[in-house]
């Protein structure tokens, strides 16, 4: 072979060299192209995320911000719908225990009431002597039994007032109830007027 390269051999090689240089450029392009594609996609669909995510966060938060409006109707919507049953669960609530003590005091009563009517009515055929006595025969086992009741519901009352004084959430809850009732009463009396 001859030192000094023909011109054929030169111009081959670089034609080899210009063809591999470009090949490799059409590959280095090719990928910053599909890098290009992808990364529009990535951002338009990334886009498209944070537009729903924004609009799913502001119908949450548009919720959240409703959301006392909405209990307060539906509250609102019960208590109109029955007064009386929840005047009776808010009195339970705020007076606790005590306010059973009337009706069991009235039943007592009631049925003290029928037996003597009774004892009467059978003209002494279960109790014998005079009626003024009859009275005071059915009145005695009920004595005992009624301070029974009223030692109950007092130790009771005693410990439903000392819990919820000692924990504020239950005082607070407490203290609402009452005021649900009141509003309860002016209804009443609205709708009564």
């Amino acid at each position: 072979m001859s030192p000094i390269p023909d011109s054929q051999s030169e111009l081959a090689r670089m034609n080899l060299d210009n063809g591999f240089f470009t090949s490799i450029w059409r590959f280095i392009m090719g990928v910053f192209s599909a890098l290009n594609t992808f990364l529009d996609h990535a951002a338009s669909g990334i886009e498209q995320a944070v537009a729903q995510t924004g609009e799913v966060l502001k119908n949450f938060f548009t919720y959240l911000a409703n959301y006392p409006l909405h209990a307060f109707h539906a509250v609102d919507h019960l208590l109109k719908s029955h007064p009386y049953l929840s005047l009776l669960v808010l009195s339970l609530i705020f007076f606790g225990p005590v306010l059973l003590l009337l009706p069991l005091i009235i039943f007592e009563e009631l049925v003290l009431m029928v037996a003597y009517n009774a004892a009467i009515s059978l003209h002494g055929l279960f109790l014998h002597g005079r009626p003024s006595r009859w009275y005071r025969e059915l009145r005695r086992p009920h004595f005992r039994q009624r301070d029974s009741v009223f030692h109950k519901c007092q130790l009771y009352t005693e410990a439903y007032n000392r819990k919820t004084t000692e924990n504020r959430p239950l005082l607070v809850f407490r203290v609402i109830c009452a005021a649900v009732a009141v509003y309860v009463v002016v209804l009443l009396a609205i709708s009564w007027a």
